[in-house]
């Protein structure tokens, strides 16, 4: 059975989408921070409402966006003109606290500035097919920790830990510090002692009073 690769954006750093119910253009923002770290596991299909086709087997957090790494057994996807990923998700009123419950690939999504999703013939979990793909960037480092963490889950149907990028990337630079590095106290300069203004901690500079 083939399997094809899919990769994408759901929602970019900005998170605005729009969209027309009824005669009316609804607008709103559902920015990448909102998503929740946990994400029970989802499905992709293959526009809204139908079968699905295979799972996600990755969502991670970067600067530009939530990306989704995911597999289908489609291969006619692999000849089909540009195709975006369209999340369907749950969340408050004020589009917080956000939950992916599948994930369609569609012509035409809501989300605004969503680059095409990226398809590659071949298994994700599978350094050899990988190789082929010629990745680059955060491409591949996404679609590598994807395969690899796919490969070593024990329970396929469990729930998704969103990697955040930002998050390792200031764990990593923790781990970096030396064993005896030492936090300081931030500089503050001392009180000026000829009536005139003095450093503050909050915001500005305020007047001293003798």
């Amino acid at each position: 059975m083939t399997v094809v690769t899919v990769h994408g954006q759901i929602c970019d750093h900005m998170g605005l989408a729009c969209q027309y119910v009824g005669l009316e253009m609804r607008h709103w923002q559902m920015r990448p921070e909102e998503f929740r770290t946990t994400q029970p596991r989802s499905k992709l299909t293959i526009g809204h409402g139908s079968a699905p086709t295979g799972p996600v087997i990755a969502i991670a957090r970067y600067h530009d966006g939530i990306w989704i790494t995911a597999t289908t057994t489609d291969t006619s996807l692999l000849t089909a003109p540009p195709l975006y990923l369209s999340a369907e998700t749950t969340s408050t009123r004020d589009h917080r606290d956000v939950v992916v419950e599948r994930v369609a690939i569609v012509r035409q999504p809501a989300q605004t500035c969503l680059r095409p999703i990226a398809l590659f013939a071949g298994d994700p979990t599978l350094p050899e097919h990988r190789a082929m793909w010629r990745l680059q960037g955060d491409t591949k480092e996404r679609i590598e920790r994807a395969g690899t963490t796919w490969r070593k889950a024990r329970y396929k149907d469990g729930p998704l830990i969103v990697f955040d990028k930002a998050a390792d990337e200031h764990r990593q630079r923790m781990e970096r510090r030396p064993p005896d590095y030492e936090l300081y106290p931030t500089n503050r300069e001392s009180p000026r002692s000829d009536g005139g203004l003095e450093h503050s901690p909050w915001r500005g500079k305020i007047l001293r009073v003798s």
